[in-house]
């Protein structure tokens, strides 16, 4: 069963830890943006342009990796839950078939 959840965790972390790095580039672009308006003033839209893209563009990096890892996560935890439950049934019937096989022998 270990092999059926081996890299949940994996995904998991990936899926958690993407948006917190789009989240730490965006804070970056903005610092990077906030010290271009400190230096040049800010009258250039074309300097703040460049801090602002990179602040959304990991934003969006952060995203379009969490948002399928996090989906393919679900699913195969589901499966893995699914799995193991027919597996604990069938282990169940079985034992329960054999224990009644027993009773009848003397």
């Amino acid at each position: 069963l270990p092999r059926l959840e081996r890299h949940l965790g994996t995904l998991a972390v990936v899926g958690g830890v993407a948006p917190l790095l789009g989240l730490l580039g965006t804070v970056t672009g903005m610092i990077h943006t906030f010290q271009l308006v400190t230096v040049f003033g800010s009258g250039d839209a074309r300097l703040l342009s460049g801090g602002i893209s990179e602040a959304l563009v990991t934003t969006e990096f952060g995203l379009a990796i969490a948002i399928p890892v996090l989906l393919v996560h679900a699913f195969l935890a589901r499966r893995a839950r699914a799995v193991l439950s027919a597996m604990e049934q069938t282990a169940l019937t079985l034992v329960n078939h054999l224990s009644g096989l027993g009773e009848g022998v003397q």
